[in-house]
């Protein structure tokens, strides 16, 4: 075989086919998402995407999206992973922007600018939300490592606009490993909710 005909065979068979990897995975996942700002689908349909990849994709279990509604109340709009009687109750919650940032009923751990992390121990629920989770025996749970993501913890990733104003934000709980989630997984995933914060806003 001369070294053209190699070379269009490494061309034909090395870049094309399904994904190698996890990493592949999600970077196909980002690329469709990217793809959808060229279209005119509808947000609804654009959410509902993001979180199956998200669901299928990365170690949590339960995952949403909450949006600002038009009356600047942030509302649950899809979710994963919670059982029946709790996505029930979790579709009744409403945030006005002063919940979203008060540390003092929800206290939180900067992770990033846009990821805030928020620790059972701390108790970041109202006693009216107990009910919307999935596990409520369990948030009395014991940390017993440093490292481990007990039922209570959640992630929030803020959605941003073309204006850096937040219009949403991922909420993610839960991992499947039951250990916090790597440094990669976070990046990822604001990746993510910066591409879906582009998307919203045009529409």
């Amino acid at each position: 075989m001369n070294v053209i005909n190699e070379t269009e065979r490494i061309l034909k068979t090395e870049y094309f086919g399904a994904p190698k990897d996890q990493t592949e995975n999600i970077m196909s996942a980002v690329i469709s998402l990217a793809s959808r700002s060229l279209g005119e689908e509808s947000a609804e349909n654009v959410l509902k995407d993001a979180l199956r990849n998200i669901h299928r994709l990365f170690d949590f279990q339960d995952v949403a999206i909450a949006i600002k509604d038009r009356d600047g109340m942030f509302r649950y709009k899809v979710q994963l992973g919670l059982s029946v009687e709790a996505e029930k109750k979790y579709f009744e919650i409403e945030y006005s922007p002063a919940d979203l940032f008060d540390d003092t009923s929800f206290p939180s751990t900067a992770v990033s600018e846009i990821t805030r992390f928020y620790m059972a121990e701390n108790a970041p629920y109202k006693a009216d939300e107990v009910g919307s989770y999935s596990r409520p025996m369990h948030l009395s749970d014991k940390r017993m490592m440093a490292n481990d993501m007990i039922e209570g913890d959640y992630i929030d990733i803020y959605i941003r606009d073309w204006k850096n104003e937040v219009i949403g934000y991922l909420e993610l709980a839960a991992t499947r490993g039951k250990k916090l989630p790597t440094r990669d997984t976070i990046r990822w995933l604001e990746l993510i909710a910066t591409l879906l914060g582009l998307i919203i806003s045009k529409r």
